[in-house]
């Protein structure tokens, strides 16, 4: 084991020069480091054999130390030992931790010995590459309220950054080194935190937002700076906007880096100007349509103006031509009614008399199919009112209507038999169908008043 590489990480000097003091005395070279950003430039630059590491430092504590060399091939096999005074008040499993062993700090005789077990453990597993984690002088140490306290205030913090929906990078003032990247940083990123810490921030960038972010980077230390969403970063394949807030002017802190992702806004974004250009394009195709519809339009509505004024002239001039018809119509019309009334009028006067009287002397002779034909044939003259009434009520049949013209010229039922050689209940037969058709049987309405109501024409 002598002559072995020892890196001791810890920010207590008191601490440090102890534990080199036992090594040294047992022949080991010893390389020291006051926190987990420098003992990861050794580890680097000259890997160890061992390291021994405390748990609570700044810039990367020695959890995070520990994830990285355990992460790291190059470092797979370093035996790591944590030394820790907070073992009394934070349950450690150095399993968890990726550690062979971890030791409780106290009275430095203690720590001798306890460190000289380890280091037998560490050649065990270099021989054998066979140890259990092994957790030393826990019973030795109690719990303090402060350190307690201390510690849940830290806890209450962490979930508080592990729980953002924004990323938060810490970064070392001077070189930009990331020293902490919570979760949402490091979703943005793609990468472990073991791949990052200790990676200078514009690693995480390309091209020439390297150049831009140096000089956002040489103002943080003195005021903010911001990278807008009006000109965002790539940072993976997000789209961020970022705040660098420099350390508090007590001085000797770090500066953080608030990272927001506006990869949706800024598609969102795209999405609406295109949307907005292509209404716009659309709008402007429009007007232009609507600009020829509407000079179409207005000639239309000129030439259907003057097309109109030219019906309404014609109109005019037809409805003065109709109303000169329709009194010529109606003189006709007058005209025609008085000779057919003045034609029945004689008819029933001059002629149908004579008829009758020479029927009842012919019948039963052959003269009589004369005077059958002279009747027929003046019914024939004076059919206008025989059609016109078929017309207004057509279910009747042509004996019907035959009926119903001798029954307007006053025969009796006796005479129409004679005349139609028909039965006397014959022709009560007819005349009770004309008043059942013309719906007024049963009614006290006259049959021969209604017939005479029917005008010639």
């Amino acid at each position: 084991m002598k002559n072995k590489k020892i890196l001791v990480v810890d920010n207590n000097p008191v601490v440090v020069k102890v534990v080199v003091n036992i090594l040294e005395g047992e022949g080991y070279q010893v390389r020291t480091a006051t926190d987990g950003l420098s003992a990861l430039d050794i580890l680097h630059e000259d890997p160890p054999e061992i390291i021994i590491v405390d748990l609570v430092m700044p810039n990367i504590s020695g959890s995070q130390l520990c994830r990285i060399i355990r992460d790291t091939p190059a470092l797979k096999n370093v035996f790591i030992i944590i030394l820790s005074a907070i073992v009394a008040e934070e349950s450690l499993d150095p399993a968890e931790l990726g550690a062979d062993v971890c030791i409780a700090k106290g009275p430095a005789k203690n720590m001798a010995k306890h460190l000289t077990t380890a280091l037998a453990l560490a050649q065990e597993k270099f021989e054998k590459n066979v140890v259990a984690p092994l957790s030393i002088g826990f019973d030795e140490v109690f719990q303090r309220e402060v350190t307690k306290e201390l510690l849940a205030s830290r806890q209450e913090i962490e979930v508080l950054l592990n729980n953002m929906s924004e990323g938060i990078f810490e970064l070392v003032p001077g070189d930009n080194r990331i020293i902490y990247a919570n979760p949402a940083a490091l979703a943005l990123t793609g990468q472990t935190e073991e791949k990052i810490l200790g990676r200078h921030f514009t690693y995480l960038f390309e091209g020439q937002q390297q150049e831009r972010l140096t000089a956002l980077l040489a103002k943080t230390t003195t005021t903010p700076q911001r990278v807008t969403d009006s000109a965002p970063a790539t940072l993976g394949k997000s789209l961020v906007t970022m705040n660098f807030l420099p350390a508090p002017e007590s001085g000797g802190g770090n500066f953080m880096v608030i990272v927001r992702d506006v990869t949706a806004q800024k598609e969102t974004e795209r999405a609406l100007k295109a949307v907005h250009a292509e209404l716009e394009e659309r709008v402007e195709l429009r007007t232009k349509e609507l600009s020829k519809a509407n000079a179409r339009l207005s000639e239309e509505i000129i030439k259907r103006q003057k097309a109109v004024e030219e019906l309404e002239r014609r109109g005019t001039e037809l409805e003065e031509a109709n109303t000169a018809l329709r009194v010529l119509l109606k003189q006709s019309s007058e005209a025609k009614h008085e000779l057919e009334e003045k034609v029945l009028a004689n008819m029933k006067s001059l002629v149908d008399p004579f008829l009758d009287e020479l029927a009842m002397k012919l019948a039963g002779r052959s003269e009589e199919v004369y005077v059958n034909i002279i009747r027929a044939n003046l019914e024939k003259i004076t059919s206008s009112f025989t059609q016109h009434l078929s017309a207004r009520f057509k279910d009747l049949t042509p004996r019907e209507i035959q009926i119903a013209n001798l029954i307007r010229q006053g025969r009796t039922n006796k005479e129409m038999a004679q005349l139609l050689n028909l039965s006397v209940r014959t022709v009560e037969f007819y005349r009770d169908n004309l008043r059942q058709k013309l719906k007024i049987k049963n009614k006290k309405t006259n049959l021969r008043s209604l017939l005479l109501t029917i005008p010639f024409k």
